[in-house]
C-alpha cells in the first residue's frame, strides 16, 4: 500500500511540476486581471501581483472567507491546485485497491 502510494505521489510531483520552468518564464508582467472561478458555496478570485498569485475565496454573499498569497516560487495558485486534485484522486484509488484486496474483490 505505501509502496502504491509513493509511486502515486512521485508521479503527480513530476507530473504538476513539469510545466514550471515554462510558466516562470511566462511570468513578466507584474500584474494581471483578475481571475474569477465560481463553485457552489461562492467563487474564488485570483490576482497575479509580482511574483505572487493573491487568492480570495468570497462566500454566496459576497463576504471574505478566505484570503491567501501563493508564492510562484512554491508554485502558483493553478499549480498547487493542480497538484491537490492529483493527490485526493491517488488517495482515493488507493484506498479503492486497498478496499478490494482486503476483502477479496480482484477488479478495480
Amino acid at each position: 500500500m505505501i509502496g502504491i502510494l509513493i509511486s502515486a505521489l512521485v508521479l503527480i510531483v513530476a507530473n504538476s511540476r513539469s510545466g514550471y520552468a515554462s510558466e516562470q518564464q511566462q511570468i513578466q508582467s507584474h500584474a494581471s486581471a483578475p481571475r474569477v472561478i465560481s463553485f457552489s458555496g461562492g467563487r474564488v478570485v485570483v490576482e497575479r501581483q509580482d511574483d505572487v498569485d493573491h487568492v480570495t475565496v468570497l462566500g454566496i454573499a459576497g463576504t471574505l472567507q478566505s484570503e491567501s498569497w501563493c508564492p510562484l516560487e512554491s508554485g502558483s495558485y493553478d499549480e498547487l491546485s493542480t497538484f491537490f486534485k492529483r493527490f485526493v484522486t491517488a488517495i482515493e484509488v488507493a484506498i479503492r485497491i486497498l478496499w478490494f484486496r482486503w476483502f477479496g474483490i480482484h477488479s478495480v
